[in-house]
């Protein structure tokens, strides 16, 4: 039996390319597509996986849009995907087919290019593009023949289930914690903030053992202050959230989610472990950035003259200039390595994933390779014991935080000291003392 609906898809991308038609994808699904043109004998072509309805209120609305007086005759073709003839009295001419070749032979006398159909059409192999109309498609990609690219541009504004957790973890919940470390904490220093509501470091994760740090750094973005902290998830995670629904539609949201969600702990225990300095405090949404865009880089690396290999290398523009800029203008170097690590990592990840046995190739090396270095030396130097870090003020004030709030214990928060090499000693309310 064909594939009915790799035939629709075949049928509509030969109507967009060779006759012009225009696709409407408001009103399509995978069952009914409606293309359009206002030009062409026949100005609505209904494509159907099965029997089309009697009764469609799409199709009247088409009708009536397309009208220019009231009166106007609209010649309609349907054509039904089905191994049976249609039986029902359809408006205008239907057309029941079931295969490649029934549809050349029934739709030549109404299409005389429909010879160059050809099924599963490769949407890589487009023909070639004028500049005039590439402008114009990246203008407005609705104006694209590519199924794929439109569908991912239709998801840039589309919530999923994997971007309502995303716009949770990295823009609700930073937005909750800047508010409640300006109504609790006025006077606390932004690394102790960040800390507090679940930042990364060494002496904490790695060496006090609260290993749920590296499911939380990114839930705070306080480490500079409120009006930093508000930059970096407005305009910073909050533009990159377009992008991700957008690179979820272009590969596919099992592929997205894969690489995203093992990334994000990855990497927080990668850079807690590698990078002892008692001012590398890990947090905010830089990292989930980072993430996106090696995802969507390796997914347009290469030269093809496409719009969504421009359009998706136009919209990497922008996350990657803050990507660079950023870090370097609040002076917080230690910043690159989350965000080199959260790239490498999930391109990796993303890479692994396509890659089929038929195909592979000695590249593959390389992503096994960064993936392998980014488990094991973390786990390496988590496992070595370094002299006792330098007495670290930004955790122990989170630590006296804790312990003034009750979410901690002054035991637990003296264990930690110990583990750490602070003479330093955590008293019941709170204060602390040498």
């Amino acid at each position: 039996m064909a594939n009915f609906n790799e035939l629709k898809l075949s049928l509509v991308h030969y109507f967009v390319k060779v006759e012009k038609y225009k696709a409407l994808e408001n009103y399509s699904n995978e069952y009914v597509s409606y293309l359009i043109n206002p030009k062409a004998d026949y100005k609505i072509i209904r494509v159907t996986v099965g029997s089309p309805a009697s009764s469609d209120k799409n199709l009247n609305e088409i009708k009536e849009n397309l009208k220019t007086q009231k009166r106007e005759k609209i010649e309609i073709i349907n054509i039904a995907l089905s191994d049976s003839d249609i039986e029902i009295s359809l408006e205008g001419l239907t057309l029941s087919v079931s295969s490649l070749e029934t549809i050349k032979t029934k739709l030549k006398p109404y299409f005389s290019k429909i010879d160059s159909l050809r099924e599963n059409e490769k949407e890589d192999k487009e023909e070639y593009i004028s500049d005039e109309e590439m402008v114009e498609i990246l203008k407005d990609p609705s104006k694209s023949s590519n199924i794929k690219f439109k569908k991912a541009i239709q998801k840039m504004n589309r919530n999923t289930p994997i971007s309502i957790i995303l716009v949770s973890m990295f823009f609700i919940l930073p937005l909750v914690t800047m508010v409640l470390s300006f109504l609790w904490f006025p006077n606390i220093n932004g690394l102790s903030l960040d800390l507090f509501f679940g930042a990364t470091n060494r002496n904490l994760t790695i060496v006090g053992q609260q290993w749920w740090r590296i499911f939380t750094y990114g839930f705070t973005a306080n480490s500079n202050g409120a009006i930093m902290a508000f930059i970096q998830i407005i305009f910073l995670t909050g533009g990159v959230i377009k992008i991700a629904r957008y690179t979820e539609g272009l590969i596919g949201s099992f592929r997205f989610a894969l690489a995203i969600f093992i990334t994000y702990p990855l990497v927080g225990f990668f850079v807690s472990a590698a990078v002892p300095d008692q001012m590398a405090v890990f947090s905010g949404g830089l990292g989930f950035m980072a993430s996106v865009v090696g995802v969507l880089g390796v997914t347009t690396w290469d030269k093809k003259r496409e719009p969504i290999q421009l359009f998706s290398k136009n919209r990497m523009v922008f996350p990657i200039f803050c990507l660079v800029i950023y870090p370097l203008f609040l002076g917080q170097m230690h910043l690159y390595i989350m965000i080199i690590a959260s790239a490498a990592i999930s391109s990796s990840i993303y890479l692994l994933s396509i890659y089929k046995k038929n195909t592979m190739d000695k590249l593959i090396i390389i992503p096994i390779v960064i993936l392998t270095i980014s488990f094991i030396l973390p786990l390496t130097l988590s496992l070595i014991s370094y002299y006792s870090p330098a007495h670290d003020p930004y955790s122990a004030i989170t630590l006296q935080l804790y312990v003034r709030r009750n979410l901690m214990t002054s035991d637990s928060a003296n264990i930690i000291f110990k583990k750490n090499g602070w003479d330093w000693f955590m008293n019941s309310d709170g204060s602390i003392s040498s």
